[in-house]
C-alpha cells in the first residue's frame, strides 16, 4: 500500500481531475486482466478474493514490497468516483 503516492482515506480529491489523476498514476504501475489485478513491472496477477494478502510480486521485480495492497489502494480511488445522481458544477 505504500507505492510512491499516497491515498488519503476519506478526504475527496480537490476537483474530479485530481480523481483522474489518481486513476492514472495508479494505472502506470497496476492493470486488470480479467479477475486479476496486475504489476505493470512483473506481470504478476492477484485476485480481488485476495486483496488482504500483499501482492505476490515476482522475486526479481523492482518494484516487490511486502506492503503492496494494491486491491486497496484501487478501492479508495473508486471511493470517489461520481454515482449517477451526483452533479459536479
Amino acid at each position: 500500500m505504500n507505492d510512491e503516492f499516497e491515498l488519503a482515506e476519506k478526504l475527496p480529491p480537490p476537483r474530479l481531475t485530481g480523481l483522474d489523476n489518481q486513476v492514472l498514476k495508479f494505472s502506470r504501475h497496476w492493470y486488470l486482466s480479467g479477475v486479476y489485478l496486475r504489476c505493470t513491472s512483473c506481470g504478476s496477477g492477484q485476485k480481488a478474493s485476495e486483496a488482504n494478502l500483499p501482492f505476490p510480486h515476482e522475486s526479481s521485480c523492482l518494484r516487490a514490497d511486502p506492503q503492496h495492497y494494491p486491491w486497496h489502494d484501487l478501492a479508495r480511488i473508486l471511493h470517489w468516483v461520481p454515482s449517477e445522481d451526483v452533479v459536479y458544477i
